[in-house]
């Protein structure tokens, strides 16, 4: 049974935790080095209690769909519609970070590449990237074992997903691309959350690289984030943070909740000098414990947007984290 995300639970919440309607805009906070934020993530995955959920970044109550990624969403470059062609201009009409930059990197993938466009975005501007996004939620970039007419999202099809992912190849093979960063959840034969066969999925993405590599543009995946599923556990970030006591309970090991069979195949697709590949764990856990919120000097950010995605306000805090996590990847 499909478990519900954080904005259908926390709707139900503002009656009794008396929690914000909305989420306040707010001022932008600092984004902390990859000690500082692990520093935090440590002494976070400690808490037997969470901290204040009025106060938190972003208050609890206050999650919405637009919190998944950057909103709202540029047609064509981004969405869960049967739509499969690039916009012929996508180059501005998609592009994030430093728009007038002459170095492009591509954000490719599923909706696991919609929520790190909030880091991608500030690393953009702050390094003079012009960020390229071009995604579709449930189009993974590793393929789909499943049947064409097998709905993945939506009304969207294996086959539009195909479609989509081999017109975004198309582009990028004369778009003048510095890099290619790929993010996507992997899918087995029958659908999300169902087995996946290792070998099958190492030979996807390295197929699905290759195509990248191609271009002449250096390639980066990024590896799954902790995400709470039926099938590592019962439990939901939402849940956990509203009646879960002690929080510790929730707060598991990343062995438990980072998909291993997918961490795997990553990391065996790197081609030295072609593919990186960035294991974007440390940004969630020790090596013992995975964070829902973390505890930092510019307040207290929650993690999760649902069970398997980030919200946009800790991806964009992250931004300088992730971007030391990337910097071997691009060398």
């Amino acid at each position: 049974m499909k478990r519900p995300s954080y904005v259908k639970i926390v709707a139900t919440l503002g009656c009794c935790f008396g929690l914000a309607a909305t989420v306040s805009s707010g001022a932008a906070v600092a984004s902390p080095t990859l000690q500082q934020l692990q520093t935090s993530i440590a002494s976070s995955v400690t808490l037997v209690t969470p901290p204040s959920l009025v106060h938190s970044i972003p208050p609890l109550a206050g999650m919405n769909p637009g919190d998944a990624s950057i909103s709202p969403n540029r047609s064509g470059c981004y969405g869960a519609t049967v739509k499969t062609a690039i916009p012929s201009n996508a180059a501005t009409l998609c592009a994030y970070g430093k728009t007038t930059s002459k170095t492009l990197v591509l954000l490719t993938g599923d909706s696991q590449a919609g929520m790190w466009l909030p880091a991608l975005d500030s690393l953009g501007k702050s390094r003079n990237w012009r960020i390229i996004f071009l995604a579709k939620s449930g189009c993974t970039p590793w393929g789909n074992p499943n049947p064409p007419t097998s709905i993945v999202f939506g009304s969207v099809t294996v086959a539009n997903c195909e479609s989509f992912v081999a017109n975004v190849k198309k582009w990028a093979a004369s778009a003048h691309l510095s890099s290619v960063i790929l993010a996507g959840r992997a899918i087995g034969k029958g659908g999300f959350g169902t087995t996946l066969d290792p070998s099958a999925l190492l030979a996807s993405m390295q197929t699905e690289t290759a195509a990248f590599v191609a271009t002449g543009a250096k390639v980066v995946v990024l590896g799954p984030i902790p995400s709470f599923n039926e099938k590592t556990t019962s439990l939901m970030p939402s849940t956990c943070l509203a009646a879960v006591r002690p929080l510790t309970n929730c707060e598991l090991a990343p062995s438990a909740l980072v998909p291993q069979v997918e961490l795997s195949a990553t990391r065996a697709a790197a081609v030295p000098g072609k593919v990186g590949i960035v294991d974007v764990t440390p940004l969630f856990c020790t090596s013992e414990h995975c964070a829902l919120v973390v505890v930092a000097p510019s307040g207290s950010h929650l993690v999760y947007y649902d069970n398997h995605h980030i919200n946009r306000f800790y991806s964009a805090w992250v931004a300088t984290a992730l971007g030391t996590l990337l910097d071997p990847a691009l060398a």
